[in-house]
């Protein structure tokens, strides 16, 4: 071990950005997270990808601290903590004591979340283990680092940069040789991460505490489910060629996937001109690839014809909350959706538990979109927060009530698309209802329509009205939030058509067609009600 790179512990030095409940922006060690969570309101790094990874990190090592057995055994477990309102100390600080040798990141033997003694023939800027940052041939999302005078990251940063590459790395291409200890191990394909696909889904309550207990949630423990610092050696784990197959090992359980190895990596930390340890450059290449005939505990699935069961993924141009119907359907689940395990778990605490009559949680989803049929381009990534009601998760006729708003909404929209374009076609043909009058030009009236879609201001302003909603369903009358609701969602209709109308050139024009619109809907339905009474006197 060199002991001028031995520099960062993040079990004893600081490198997770917490809240803290007076609005200030800590910077703690992974021991004083657990044992302040009471006092801390979030985790609070720049990335979201960051605060899923270390999310998933910190419960790796509850899961880690406790083995109560049985699932029966850990939910008393659970509530019992959860009652005491803190992490025991005692048990937080023997874990580190014990294993604080595992979590050195820049140990010769042993590097955190690191592959020890691990060399490819060419190292890549440090930058390429985020995914939102711009390396080779990724697309810039949110920075712009070059990879000809590559940043330097402080070790804090690196331990963080590491979280989120084992996390949510994209999969692309022919893969690095790599060589352990001078051992050649080909490698296969690059695969995706383990969180890379599909949206990643947490709960969080007003203090850390509480949102970690909130996603630490039962399962039975098996013997082999390890975290990645125990397993021995590291890479013991990775993905082999057999031939000319790829052989992968099957998911052990929760501590596994929390901590899933998707690549080889060593940082490679450096000294600058005022002697700090600084990480330019890492060795990268693939790892283990995701299994995916395992739930991950952070992830909703839903059942695909061909694929069978997917994550649930981001669509660039529909923010989460459209498919919150979906996301949030646990009471009555069928087959062929499968919600995140802290939505299962926080379910029944709502009816049986201590999670019964508490005011809303958040729901939290968070992944990146690609473009549609390119699965290797990133467009942006999001994290909404959810307001849910507990009793939400809970009552199967409440989620019948959610499920019929976004339907509600989704009807309404379409009817906005179709209005748009009979208003387009009288403002382009004014002589279109009258014998012989001529039909628009069907280019010109797609073009102005998706111009004008009144539906792209329409949801966003939709969006604040529906955490309303959602925080209404936990009230004693969950239908007067529906029925507000569907007002409130014609009220934006109205209101984002005719802003689209008067966005017209001519607004005598686009007036006169919005009334011969309206003429012709009176005489349709006259039409129709001519034809029922038809029928009806036939009969």
């Amino acid at each position: 071990m060199r002991a001028d790179m031995n520099s960062f512990n993040p079990t004893s030095d600081p490198g997770i950005v917490c809240l803290c409940k007076d609005g200030q922006i800590s910077e703690l060690s992974l021991e004083q997270v657990l044992l302040q969570a009471t006092e801390l309101a979030d985790l609070a790094h720049a990335s979201p990808l960051e605060n899923a990874a270390v999310l998933c990190l910190l419960e790796a090592v509850l899961y880690d601290c406790w083995n109560p057995g049985s699932k029966d055994d850990f939910e008393e477990h659970w509530k019992a903590m959860w009652k005491a309102r803190r992490f025991p100390e005692e048990v937080i600080r023997r874990y580190f004591e014990e294993h604080r040798h595992l979590f050195n990141l820049f140990d010769d033997d042993r590097p955190f979340y690191q592959t020890p003694h691990l060399e490819v023939d060419r190292t890549d800027p440090v930058a390429r283990l985020l995914t939102e940052a711009a390396t080779g041939n990724n697309a810039t999302l949110f920075s712009h680092r070059n990879d000809d005078i590559p940043d330097a990251m402080a070790p804090a940063e690196a331990f963080r940069a590491i979280l989120v590459g084992q996390s949510f790395a994209l999969g692309f291409g022919k893969a690095a040789t790599a060589r352990i200890a001078g051992k050649i191990f080909p490698r296969p394909y690059s695969a995706d991460a383990i969180l890379l696909r599909g949206v990643t889904i947490w709960l969080s309550s007003d203090n850390l505490f509480e949102t970690l207990m909130l996603n630490y949630t039962p399962y039975e423990r098996k013997a082999d489910d390890l975290p990645a610092w125990k397993v021995e050696p590291p890479y013991a784990l990775m993905d082999h060629i057999d031939g000319k197959e790829r052989q992968s090992v099957p998911a052990h359980g929760h501590m596994d996937l929390l901590t899933w190895q998707s690549r080889l990596t060593r940082l490679i930390p450096e000294k600058d001109e005022q002697g700090h340890i600084t990480v330019k450059h890492v060795y990268f290449t693939q790892g283990r690839s995701a299994d995916k005939r395992e739930l991950h505990p952070m992830k909703s699935y839903r059942r695909d014809a061909k694929e069978g069961l997917q994550p649930i993924a981001l669509s660039a141009g529909k923010a989460a909350w459209r498919d919150a119907h979906t996301l949030l359907h646990v009471r009555g689940t069928s087959l062929d959706t499968i919600p995140a395990a802290s939505l299962l778990f926080a379910s029944e605490m709502a009816q049986f538990g201590p999670l019964r009559n508490r005011p809303p949680l958040g729901v939290n989803i968070v992944g990146l979109a690609t473009e549609p049929n390119k699965a290797g381009k990133f467009l942006l990534w999001r994290h909404e927060r959810l307001p849910v009601p507990p009793v939400l998760l809970a009552d199967e006729s409440i989620q019948g009530y959610l499920a019929e708003a976004i339907t509600y909404a989704d009807n309404v929209a379409g009817g906005m698309r179709n209005r748009i374009r009979s208003v387009l076609k009288y403002y382009l043909a004014s002589d279109l209802d009258k014998p012989g009058g001529r039909q628009p030009d069907p280019d010109a009236v797609s073009q102005l329509a998706k111009s004008l879609d009144p539906t792209r201001a329409f949801w966003p302003r939709l969006e604040g009205h529906f955490h309303e909603f959602l925080r209404e369903l936990g009230s004693d009358d969950p239908k007067k939030a529906l029925d507000d609701w569907k007002r409130t969602v014609g009220r934006e209709a109205g209101q984002a058509m005719n802003e689209a109308i008067e966005s017209l050139g001519s607004l005598t024009r686009a007036r006169q067609a919005v009334a011969r619109v309206d003429a012709a809907r009176v005489r349709a339905r006259q039409k129709q009600e001519e034809q029922r009474r038809k029928e009806a006197t036939s009969q």
